[in-house]
Parts: C-alpha cells; sequence; structure tokens
C-alpha cells in the first residue's frame, strides 16, 4: 500500500483518452426535469445525472397546483 505523500504521484489505470463523465445535476421534477432526464438518456453516453425534487413524488407545478376548468384533449 502506498503512503499517503505519495498518492499524489500515482497515474490512473485508465486510457488519458476515456473522458470522464458529465456530471448534471437538475432541480425540480416537473415537465422539464422529465424533459431533461429524457433528453440526457437519449442523446448522452457517458454521463451521471442527478435529479432533486422537493415533493414525494414527480409532476412540478401540475402535482402542488389545480387549475379549476384547465383541461387537455389527452385523455
Amino acid at each position: 500500500m502506498p503512503h499517503a505523500e505519495d498518492q499524489e504521484f500515482l497515474v490512473p489505470d485508465k486510457p488519458m483518452c476515456d473522458p470522464d463523465p458529465i456530471r448534471i445535476i437538475h432541480v425540480g421534477m416537473g415537465a422539464s426535469g422529465l424533459l431533461a432526464a429524457h433528453k440526457a438518456r437519449k442523446f448522452l453516453k457517458n454521463y451521471e445525472l442527478v435529479c432533486y425534487e422537493k415533493n414525494e413524488t414527480i409532476g412540478g407545478t401540475w402535482w402542488e397546483n389545480r387549475y379549476p376548468g384547465c383541461a387537455c384533449d389527452v385523455g
């Protein structure tokens, strides 16, 4: 086991051409958060995605608030 003072000189055991993963943090899992996660999965290869949501479930504004009379044409 190397000494603590020698650890700064250790060379990682991976090729230098291997890119580090992109780290993405998204706050909120409403429509934009869900879309960000979907787009990351569809278009990125080497990434880490962490999503934070203050509520116990996803949905954002549409989960927190009710809009009387607001409707959608999708069942």
